[in-house]
């Protein structure tokens, strides 16, 4: 163990792609690198302010909700390793509780006791996510119905037409309407998406009403600017300005995904989501997304496209508050491979579950950059240079795409 701990130490202190929650697309895109970590604490994003902290209270034992027991058997259903379950309360467990930052949020080992508490070190993998449990454009497996691998023809042709469709409009559309078809075909993938929570869809300015219901809308408008001013710490001219051209993406995606629907309309798959439906599954997919990284990519038919999935319990783990310091990172397998032997990286696995040592380079690892006491809620930094303050108008976009201030 003391040389598998070194080796994956060795593998944090270097500069890794990380997979990150991606930026909303109309910002600037780039990849996400982790900054190296030296032998003291470390500043996240390297440059000038306050140190971040890395210190989080130990909470006492949880009581999951009955959502968040089905969310469990869920992933366990999708091939998520690690996760805490009744008979084995060590490991991330997700928690719906006011001690979460966000009220609720996955945390390590909450429910374990005596024996059974294991304080994580660093470079502990704590979770393993395979593949074919990624919503991805690639991930055929999740185009067949209930699991079925005797349609794989029609599943191909349904990614590469999804493929296709993002190459010539936008990753928005493409991806909703991809994700809507995988919940209507994939019951195990269903009972996830259908857990989904997100910001609300963006809300049509009200210069753009008919005369009709234009008071109705205004004040809805009204009321979500003068949120967005709260929450972002910006001008009401930017919250406008960023309101509106982000609904007038929406509306440009919207026109982009009936006129495929319409065109797809005979096909023996055809996808059935009206407006208000696309609109909410939009919205909480771009807040949930993330950059798969640079072994996806390579996978991918275009180089130099970033390749974006939701990943299951990635997508429950929280950014940190002001002055807390994230405390885990996601890698690939591939991005392990390139730095530790095959035997260490199998060995590293095999501490959160027993496999046939078929990892694929495209499975996800979720591994401790810190200490982490049984009880302390699992942290992702969903932006880089945190202790670098953001200008105006990137802080009315994010608030906009996560549902409030980064920071």
């Amino acid at each position: 163990m003391p040389s598998r701990r070194k080796a994956i130490k060795t593998l944090l202190s270097l500069a890794c792609i990380i997979i990150s929650c991606d930026a909303f697309h109309a910002l600037k895109l780039r990849t996400v690198v982790t900054k190296p970590i030296g032998k003291n604490k470390t500043r996240v994003g390297g440059g000038g302010g306050d140190s971040l902290t890395t210190s989080t209270a130990t909470f006492a034992k949880f009581t999951p909700t009955d959502a968040d027991v089905h969310l469990h058997q869920t992933l366990h259903q999708l091939g998520v390793r690690g996760v805490a379950s009744h008979s084995n309360p060590r490991g991330v467990e997700v928690c719906t509780t006011s001690r979460s930052v966000a009220g609720r949020g996955a945390f390590w080992s909450p429910s374990s006791t005596g024996s059974e508490q294991k304080t994580a070190q660093r470079g502990d993998v704590l979770a393993y996510v395979p593949k074919s449990a990624i919503l991805t454009l690639s991930n055929i497996d999740s185009m067949s119905p209930s699991g079925d691998t005797n349609n794989k023809d029609e599943a191909l042709l349904l990614t590469n037409t999804f493929a296709n469709l993002s190459a010539k409009s936008s990753w928005p559309v493409a991806f909703t309407l991809y994700v809507q078809t995988v919940a209507q075909q994939n019951e195990a993938f269903r009972e996830w998406i259908e857990s989904f929570i997100g910001p609300s869809p963006p809300i049509r300015p009200a210069d753009s009403e008919t005369a009709g219901d234009a008071s109705e809308n205004e004040l809805i408008y009204n009321e979500a600017v003068q949120s967005l001013v709260s929450m972002a710490q910006v001008s009401e001219e930017t919250a406008k300005e960023a309101s509106v051209a982000r609904y007038k993406s929406y509306t440009r995606d919207w026109s982009a995904a009936k006129e495929f629907m319409e065109n797809t309309g005979n096909t023996s798959r055809c996808i059935n989501i009206d407006e208000s439906q696309f609109a909410k599954l939009y919205s909480i997919l771009i807040s949930r997304t993330a950059n798969l990284g640079p072994t996806y990519q390579r996978d991918s038919e275009s180089k130099n496209v970033l390749v974006r999935g939701v990943i299951p319990l990635h997508d429950m783990i929280n950014h940190p508050p002001p002055l807390i310091e994230h405390n885990v990172e996601l890698l690939t397998v591939g991005d392990v491979r390139e730095m530790l032997p095959e035997e260490t990286l199998q060995a590293l696995v095999g501490a959160v579950f027993e496999h046939d040592n078929d990892l694929d380079d495209r499975d996800v690892l979720l591994i401790a950059r810190r200490e982490i006491t049984p009880g302390d809620e699992l942290f992702l930094s969903y932006r880089n240079n945190r202790a670098n303050p953001m200008e105006e108008k990137e802080r009315a976009w994010t608030t906009l795409q996560y549902g409030f201030l980064i920071q």
